[in-house]
């Protein structure tokens, strides 16, 4: 299913590598399961997906396969810069920041490692093209009071 929802976006190396796994998975297990309604659309689709993604998709877990798709920028459809490229997480790590959050304590507040907001904030300065804490406070305090759409605080 995941398949076909990637190739119907466009996402074609997606679509193959979550068919090439689960074609894997098919052959080390012996399952041949396939629903009849969907047998039509996705023998076809195999036929027109990159010979290369299916390849790779075989060498994949359905787990590792699953989480490299759903995990792709295409399947999230976001941009690579400005505020729409943060993920809810970055935003959230923003919004403390504004707030005037130390990263130890943004760590603690979402319980996650200081080593995990580092990298959060690394994403975040890239993506909006800031060089420093106090830069990426001011403009997001700046877009807040601008009533800019808001920051995600997911």
């Amino acid at each position: 299913m995941l398949a076909l929802l990637h190739a119907e976006r466009g996402a074609l190396e997606d679509a193959g590598q979550m068919l090439g796994a689960t074609n894997a998975f098919r052959a080390r297990s012996g399952y041949k399961w396939r629903a009849h309604y969907l047998r039509r659309r996705l023998e076809p689709l195999q036929a027109s997906l990159p010979l290369a993604a299916l390849a790779n998709g075989g060498t994949l877990s359905l787990d590792e396969a699953a989480a490299a798709v759903l995990h792709s920028r295409a399947a999230r459809g976001r941009p690579d810069r400005g505020w729409d490229a943060l993920t809810p997480s970055e935003a959230r790590v923003v919004e403390l920041v504004a707030a005037g959050l130390s990263n130890a304590a943004i760590a603690e507040r979402l319980h996650v490692s200081l080593a995990t907001i580092k990298t959060h904030l690394v994403h975040v300065y890239d993506k909006l093209g800031l060089s420093s804490r106090a830069e990426l406070a001011a403009t997001a305090t700046a877009r807040r009071l601008n009533g800019s759409a808001a920051i995600d605080s997911a």
